[in-house]
């Protein structure tokens, strides 16, 4: 057998890793409550909003289908590859170019996902393509309350009826509550990605100084360095 040589770490350093990788967790879990605190609020804006004229789905959006992209053949790269539920992997070109909405279409049907960049969504769902001048993120919030239970299609295989998806009756907004949507929930939204972003990087960068650190190949002041730049 070979032999393989391990660093054995002193107590000292042994927790002074811990601290250092403890930080960053500890910042990802303070941006997971603070986009989670974000969405709430700009989801009371947009519920605020609403009047009581009820108009279908369909007069503000269509449902598009999502494209087949089997992982033979995926390009690995920057844009999420998202089913019906959730994201799947990444290639290195987008089906929409631009942030959107995608509905759970078959499998977790009716599922409703916000993507704040480009994404390519596959054929278990569909992307929202927005027929008004309202913010798509006021719809993504209509989508979430809609009640798309039961709205199965007729094939063999259990999906959801676009259809019948779109002839769901939503509240319409108030040209008052638009603004004050664009002006408060648009904000919040913004923070939401900036955080959801900012914990994706010290993800990234938890996942790399972890077996650096174990390993020797960075020193912990170094490690140290890099997690108070970061946080």
């Amino acid at each position: 057998m070979g032999q393989f040589t391990f660093e054995i770490h002193s107590l000292p350093e042994q927790q002074a890793i811990a601290e250092v990788l403890g930080a960053l967790d500890d910042k990802i879990a303070a941006n997971r409550k603070l986009v989670t605190t974000s969405l709430t609020l700009a989801e009371a804006v947009h519920d605020l909003a609403l009047s009581d004229e009820q108009r279908p789905l369909g007069d503000f959006m269509e449902f598009a289908y999502g494209k087949s992209l089997p992982a033979t053949r995926r390009i690995p790269g920057e844009v999420p590859v998202v089913g019906s539920g959730g994201v799947t992997g990444s290639h290195d070109e987008a089906l929409v170019n631009r942030p959107g909405i995608v509905v759970g279409r078959k499998g977790s049907m009716g599922t409703v996902r916000w993507m704040d960049e480009p994404f390519f969504p596959i054929d278990t769902t569909f992307y929202v393509t927005n027929k008004t001048g309202i913010p798509d993120q006021f719809w993504y919030f209509s989508l979430k309350q809609a009640r798309f239970e039961g709205l199965n299609s007729d094939s063999a295989v259990p999906g959801l009826n676009r259809e019948a998806a779109l002839e769901q009756l939503t509240r319409t907004p108030s040209e008052s509550g638009i603004k004050r949507f664009e002006d408060f929930a648009l904000p919040l939204f913004e923070l939401a990605t900036a955080n959801r972003r900012e914990s994706q990087t010290l993800s990234q960068l938890r996942d790399t100084l972890l077996p650096a650190l174990m390993d020797g190949t960075i020193r912990v002041k170094d490690a140290e360095r890099l997690t108070e730049e970061a946080v």
